[in-house]
């Protein structure tokens, strides 16, 4: 298909100039705007900056001198705090530090704002030696310079410096720094610039398209397509991005109220994990105080003197060491015997709820109950009881303020904690207040008074979450979020329970989440920027591939119906038969080859019912077949056609659905099998009548499917004991490890030529072979076709072979040890050879003896022997015991008639020879074969 312009140019020559033009002007109007939201970003950072530098003490920076000296000094405690408290209202700075130059040109550190002995803390007089230029400018000129990305050994930073003018505080130059996260700050010019970037890159995308759809015109072609599918692609397109937005909203708030959650559940571990803390402690104090029988006695008695003189310096040191506050004995009947806070009180009752209930229960008690001075506190009573009898009660007290400043610890978390007026009493509070060096404010709030903070200011915007109004919908937390000091705050209500369950306070836990807030409207400030963008792109790439499609339908057509053409070409010449029949099966149209092979003109077959082309007998399996087929239960089936011709036509039929002329139809296709039958009939007389064993295996299950006559003759199995067994059920292979060798030849060869195996037949004769297989189809089904000649005279002939070149290697050997032999070497001599005998021989033993008939025995030194070592490689016991001549008569007489004595199973000899037999049975001999030799003496 040839794309023209709208006067037959050529396209790309017409329109590349103003592409050009709109990409280098959408490249430079996107770095403008980039490089604005950089340069107002800076201007705000010095902004912070000056600001940050002006919160600071200077005034303390006289005392120090930029060396490690500093570490102890007062001054140098606050100035860190105060650069620790900046960095923690102000989570964006990472690092937040003070540098000096000295005379000799080294940039070093006076403070930081990481905590002592952290890893990242820069320790007063530490040296900087990667200080970038824009360090040394700040210090030499007192210029206020905001540089970066610049790396250092912590990391990659933006940084703003601001020297400090007042040079009175020091000797040398100073500034202060402020760093950023680089990946924070390229995050952050991203969002600022987005909004400009993308319109741009949308403006220039849209002209873009525009160009490319006036480049891609065909002259009369039809534009169906994009009329139809672009509107509602550009209102799926749009219905998607805004389902994200929702989506990303959605995942928004759900962590949000996570985050809620987690506050709520942070903030009651925290409390109970602090006040279970509290409990151990005090516990542990008592059990340690009220074990000590001089104090129980001392409680008995009710001996006020001897508890102030022998205990105060111990219940001052514990109450010091475990920040207890109050610390008290009472008799059993809860009158106070001595109050270790205060010795010089007199007097006063057990009263409290926890010592009520310790009384009541005899075991030791505990819980929050707001105590005289009108605070919290937290209060312990536990019982003194020796041998089942009370004698008295012993009470711990703290102030829990140590305990709120455990729970915002963290950087951006606040603690607020309020106490019902209703359970105070004003005077004594305020006393209270005034004693912990605070200002009371009883008239702040209607109905609660706030008793911790450790915010630097109270919003007026947390006042209405402070009280019991929220107790009227039975809300026992509240979380809410809130604004204030230009930062985002989620904040966490709970009430404060005393000992018995009254709701006696609340408390408030504050998180700032600005960060989080700020990361998430970054997020969706550049997802809808790039969601615009996609939306844009992905609707001119629509445009133009829409656009295209009507260009190409002409040619489309086109080229259908040349393919029909040629469709029907190719059916025409196919040389398998074809027909196209109608759903009810009448013949559509045919193919020539059909015609030809059933003897009918290419017309005589049309309207007639494909049925009506199979033998009668075989009509009704065929229906049964055509329709397995067409479900898909059946991939073909095997039949018969008749025509004019005298003999049916084998065939192998196939049928699916399809189209013809625009209508539902069904193809067939009939394959010819004259050939592919008379192959198999050719194979089926080599078969049978193959001289060498030839068998069937199926692949799927490894059964015997068929064997040859030869096979049966040569195995000893009937055909019906092979059939459907496999070779493991028959037993054949010699080695079972010959099957997995043979499979794996198939695998990595395809077949198998020549390899030697052995198999067993039925009576367990094994018989030697060379066995060849290839991988046939039978039916459909893959087997493996066998071939095996029997081997067995071949190997008896190269066994003979093999054993008579042995007995002549032997034989030229004992020769060639009798040749030249000296008389003090025939009996080494005779050892050689009896070895030579019995290894060839394969015998146990083998001897050479010299009768003495007068002395019936064999004298040692003319009797040799050599005996094959044991399994174990050890030599035989009875290997130099002596043969008797009275002890074997029978073969003896023999011997020395000359004759050769030959017995291949002693246990078949007969009674007459009993002696004999025993004799040998008792040596562990089976057989035995004697050779007389007779010298010329």
């Amino acid at each position: 298909m040839t794309r023209t312009g709208e006067d037959g140019s050529a396209p790309s020559k017409k329109f590349s100039w103003p592409l050009a033009v709109v990409g280098m002007v959408a490249i430079l109007i996107s770095g403008l705007s980039v490089w604005r939201a950089n340069d107002r970003n800076k201007s705000e950072l010095l902004v912070q900056g000056r600001v940050i530098a002006q919160s600071i003490q200077w005034d303390l920076m006289k005392s120090l001198s930029g060396t490690s000296e500093d570490v102890d000094l007062p001054e140098y405690q606050r100035l860190k705090r105060d650069l620790a408290r900046i960095r923690f209202a102000n989570p964006e700075y990472r690092f937040i530090y003070i540098l000096g130059k000295r005379p000799s040109g080294e940039v070093f550190f006076f403070a930081d704002s990481e905590p002592s002995g952290s890893p990242m803390e820069s320790g007063p007089g530490q040296l900087y030696p990667e200080a970038s230029s824009g360090v040394h400018r700040v210090l030499d000129e007192f210029l206020e310079v905001v540089e970066g990305p610049v790396r250092d050994r912590w990391g990659n930073w933006v940084s703003v410096m601001v020297p400090v003018h007042d040079r009175a505080v020091s000797k040398g130059p100073i500034l202060i720094g402020l760093d950023i996260d680089a990946r924070d700050w390229w995050l952050d010019l991203a969002v600022h610039s987005a909004l400009p970037v993308s319109l741009v890159l949308i403006l220039a995308l849209l002209i873009l398209f525009h160009f490319l759809s006036r480049a891609q015109v065909v002259a009369g072609g039809p534009r169906p397509v994009m009329f139809r599918l672009l509107p509602p692609i550009a209102i799926t397109f749009s219905l998607l991005l805004v389902g994200y937005g929702l989506i990303l909203w959605g995942q928004h708030q759900r962590h949000t109220k996570r985050e809620l959650r987690g506050i709520v559940a942070e903030g009651r571990r925290g409390f109970s994990t602090t006040i279970d803390q509290q409990r151990f402690a005090f516990e542990t104090a008592m059990d340690l105080l009220t074990a000590d029988p001089d104090l129980q006695a001392a409680v008995a008695a009710r001996d006020r003197a001897r508890l102030v003189e022998q205990w105060l310096p111990l219940f001052l040191t514990i109450g010091r060491d475990n920040l207890i506050t109050q610390v008290s004995l009472y008799d059993p009947d809860r009158n106070a015997i001595l109050h270790v806070h205060e010795p010089e009180k007199e007097g006063g009752r057990l009263e409290r709820r926890v010592g009520l209930i310790a009384a009541e229960t005899r075991k030791i008690s505990s819980g929050l109950e707001i105590g005289d001075n009108g605070l919290l506190v937290y209060w312990v009573v536990k019982p003194v009881i020796v041998d089942g009898e009370l004698l008295g009660f012993l009470e711990m007290g703290k102030g829990v303020d140590d305990i709120w400043g455990h729970l915002h610890q963290a950087p951006g978390h606040h603690v607020a904690v309020s106490l019902r007026k209703e359970f105070l009493d004003r005077s004594q509070w305020e006393t209270g207040m005034r004693t912990l060096g605070h200002t009371p404010q009883w008239d702040r709030f209607p109905d609660s008074v706030l008793v911790y903070q450790s915010l630097t200011s109270w919003p007026e915007v947390l006042s209405p979450l402070i009280g019991p109004s929220r107790q009227d919908s039975n809300q026992t937390d509240l979380v809410q979020r809130v604004a204030f000091d230009s930062r985002q705050w989620l904040v966490s209500v709970s009430s404060i329970r005393d000992v018995v369950g009254r709701v006696v306070g609340d408390l408030m836990l504050i998180q700032n989440v600005t960060e989080a807030q700020t990361a998430f409207e970054r997020l969706a400030t550049l997802s809808v920027a790039g969601s615009l963008i996609l939306l844009v792109m992905l609707l001119g790439f629509f445009y133009i591939l829409l656009h295209r499609t009507d260009m190409g339908i002409i040619n489309q057509q086109a080229e259908l119906r040349d393919r029909e053409q040629n469709f029907r070409t190719f059916f025409e010449t196919l040389s398998d038969m074809v027909m196209v029949c109608d759903q009810a099966g009448v013949i559509l149209h045919t193919n020539t080859a059909a015609a030809r092979n059933l003897g009918h003109r290419p017309n005589e077959l049309r309207t007639r019912q494909l049925i009506d082309l199979f033998p009668a007998a075989e009509r009704v399996r065929a229906q049964a077949e055509h329709r397995a087929m067409l479900d898909g239960r059946m991939d073909h089936s095997l039949n018969s056609l008749v025509g004019r011709r005298e003999d049916p036509l084998p065939v192998q039929t196939r049928m699916w659905y399809g189209k013809w002329d625009g209508q539902d139809c069904v193809f067939t296709l009939f394959k010819d099998l004259r050939a592919e039958q008379e192959a198999e009939q050719r194979f089926e007389r080599l078969f049978r009548n193959n001289p060498a064993l030839m068998a069937l295996i199926s692949m799927d299950d490894r059964q015997f499917t068929d064997v040859n006559e030869a096979f049966i003759q040569m195995t000893g199995f009937t055909r019906d004991e092979v059939l459907h067994c496999s070779v493991m059920d028959l037993n054949l292979l010699e080695d079972p490890g010959t099957g997995e060798r043979l499979l794996e030849q198939f695998k990595t060869r395809g077949r198998v030529v020549n390899q030697e195996i052995t198999i067993r037949r039925k009576d367990e004769t094994i018989i030697p072979g060379l066995l060849s297989g290839e991988i046939i189809v039978v039916q459909g089904i893959k087997h493996f076709l066998f071939v095996m000649l029997d081997i067995s005279d071949r190997k008896q002939t190269e066994m003979a072979l093999a054993q008579r070149v042995e007995f002549e290697r032997v034989f030229s050997k004992v020769s060639s040890l009798l040749v030249g032999i000296e008389s003090d070497s025939w009996e080494a001599c005779i050892r050689n050879i009896l070895l030579s005998i019995g290894r060839f021989s394969r015998v146990d033993r083998c001897y050479t003896l010299l009768f003495d008939e007068e002395a019936d025995k064999v004298d040692p030194p003319n009797y040799i022997v050599w005996a094959a070592p044991d399994p174990d490689g050890a030599p035989r016991k009875d290997s130099d015991s002596l043969w008797l001549a009275s002890e074997l008569p029978w073969f003896y007489e023999r011997i020395q008639q000359g004759q050769l004595v030959k017995i291949p199973d002693v246990d078949g000899l007969p009674a007459s020879v009993s002696a004999d037999r025993d004799q040998l049975q008792a040596r562990g001999v089976a057989a035995l074969l004697g050779v007389p030799i007779v010298s010329s003496d």
